[in-house]
């Protein structure tokens, strides 16, 4: 059987005062009966208090407009067409914690977009060395399949400026993933110098030689992928996957 939402809405509001209402019916010498019933468990005094927050008698009658909450919070009762606003007869603090309650629960709920820090433009330490090792599982799983991901940064292998580089045991370089420097695809990796005359490269290449599953750090100048070929410092997380050395880094 249906509820009569409308009746059940009258029935409510029965138990109610507007405070519109409250206002227009003040005496004007302001002598009232502060016990006169306004619903069950409310009596004048309890609205006096509730709906014009003033501590004593004089201050709540010369008080010119209610609270403009307990009338939104009535309209609403007014202009409601679902059951579940029917919540009682104390109605008005219980729609206000209701209220703030939804509210709060909907700050929670854009919390995770609207006030969490956004992400870097540029990767950090820990994403390198992330990105590193999940270089290694690609490389142990299918080495030619990791490789051609590597340089063409698919795969999750290119992040804003991380990117994945590898050379053979040879010192041959078989993969670079930053895009603009691609042409040192093939070239001997123990002759790179940055351009302070750094022999990074030859750092690399002896990380490279050390036992599988240690990472060592190496830090030289080298240009971030983009437009800018500007060399800038940067630090390499390095190891030894099979016969290749791979590395990831970071810049500063």
């Amino acid at each position: 059987m249906g509820i009569n939402l409308h009746s059940r809405l009258q029935s409510l509001r029965g138990d109610l005062v507007d405070p519109r209402e409250q206002k227009h019916h003040r005496k004007a010498d302001g002598q009232q009966n502060d016990n006169q019933p306004v619903g069950p468990g409310r009596n004048l005094q309890h609205v006096k208090d509730d709906v014009y927050r003033v501590e004593n008698e004089p201050a709540r009658d010369q008080v010119k407009d209610p609270d403009p909450d307990n009338v939104a919070v009535f309209q609403l009762f007014e202009e409601a067409e679902l059951n579940h606003w029917v919540m009682g007869v104390h109605v008005r603090p219980m729609m206000r914690t209701c209220i703030i309650a939804a509210v709060s629960a909907a700050i929670l709920t854009l919390s995770p977009t609207a006030f969490t820090q956004q992400k870097s433009q540029y990767g950090s330490a820990d994403e390198a060395k992330a990105m590193l090792m999940k270089a290694v599982a690609a490389v142990k799983a299918d080495k030619a399949k990791a490789l051609e991901m590597f340089n063409k940064g698919e795969g999750g292998f290119r992040d804003r400026d991380l990117y994945v580089f590898c050379n053979d045991s040879a010192g041959k370089i078989v993969a670079q993933g930053n895009p603009n420097r691609q042409n040192l695809l093939g070239q001997d990796e123990r002759t790179m110098k940055d351009s302070t005359g750094k022999d990074f490269g030859a750092e690399i290449y002896a990380a490279g030689q050390k036992p599988e599953g240690r990472i060592s750090e190496v830090s030289y100048m080298f240009p971030k992928p983009g437009a800018d070929p500007k060399p800038v410092p940067k630090v390499s997380f390095v190891t030894k996957v099979g016969d290749l050395t791979c590395g990831v880094g970071y810049y500063r």
